[in-house]
């Protein structure tokens, strides 16, 4: 008998976070599912840590470092079942997230894909996510539209969805051309043609206070997303534009707390400054020195559990 879900993880020297990570998926009240972990060529000693994990639902497959996107499609490749989940290997399940999607499957069977409410651990402190557009607590139908509700915190997360596997083979998968994006870029290429199916439960605890993020590395290092290939769609998307501004944004302020002041204003020339809130204004026109300031005053004050951003 085929599992009902396919778990993939990809892992890449997480040595610290892969057995809670995998613990939190064995500890699931829905137990009809194969977890398969993709060691992308881990120089630590994440695999020998899956290894100690006796429990015959888990698979262990180790390749040569190749990306995240490579790994997750390697993963795609051996699942037997039809409905493919991802967790990245430092994040966690709640008990009932395998439970939630199936409820959401049996209500909305023919969708894209299927995300989950997810919430943000930053220096040990959990804070929840704004969904824009989305009032109801208890919100579980198709959304009517994935970009506008994306606006502030994206509906989908990387350990929070679960996509068809014949949807992955109509898109082609990730692109393993890219190692930034990769995912924002199939959410894309999915909200355009599909369903989103969206809960408004929180089940899965993203873990922000991981090491080896890749936002601390130089956008001139990574192989990121192109935006502007999706303009062609804002014609008949119209909250597109502004969910790819938003997106621009952020990576410009990525460039500029690098240094990257060039690729920053690239990103930031392009933005159509009506699809930006007032801090974003008044941080896109600030020097560097000044957007270094106030994420050290951000920083600070999130040890203190208060939480700004500029994106509400």
């Amino acid at each position: 008998m085929k599992p009902y879900f396919s778990i993939v993880i990809p892992l890449y020297n997480k040595e610290r976070h892969i057995k809670t990570t995998i613990n939190s998926v064995l500890a699931q009240k829905f137990i009809d599912f194969e977890l398969i972990v993709v060691d992308d060529g881990s120089t630590d000693h994440s695999a020998e840590l899956v290894k100690s994990i006796d429990d015959s639902r888990l698979q262990l497959y180790t390749i040569d470092n190749q990306g995240v996107s490579h790994a997750r499609n390697f993963g795609i490749d051996k699942a037997n079942s039809e409905f493919i989940c991802f967790l990245d290997a430092d994040d966690i399940w709640h008990s009932h997230h395998l439970e939630n999607i199936k409820h959401m499957v049996d209500l909305f069977p023919k969708s894209g894909m299927y995300c989950t409410a997810y919430d943000k651990k930053i220096n040990g402190t959990h804070y929840k996510c704004h969904y824009h557009s989305i009032s109801e607590p208890d919100f579980l139908d198709i959304l009517e539209d994935y970009f506008k509700a994306s606006y502030v915190d994206s509906i989908a997360n990387s350990s929070g969805i679960m996509i068809p596997k014949m949807i992955f083979k109509a898109l082609g998968g990730f692109n393993e051309q890219l190692d930034s994006g990769e995912d924002t870029d199939v959410w894309i290429r999915i909200a355009l043609d599909y369903d989103i199916c969206f809960y408004n439960n929180i089940s899965v605890t993203i873990n922000h206070d991981s090491d080896n993020r890749i936002s601390e590395k130089h956008i001139l290092n990574r192989k990121v997303m192109d935006l502007d290939k999706f303009e062609i769609f804002t014609k008949d998307h119209t909250s597109l534009k502004k969910y790819l501004d938003i997106n621009r944004f952020s990576l410009g302020m990525q460039c500029k707390l690098t240094g990257e002041l060039e690729l920053a204003k690239n990103y930031l020339d392009k933005i159509n400054l009506q699809n930006i809130n007032s801090k974003q204004k008044f941080l896109k026109r600030s020097p560097r020195l000044i957007l270094i300031l106030s994420k050290q005053i951000q920083n600070i004050l999130r040890k203190l559990n208060i939480n700004l951003s500029s994106f509400r």
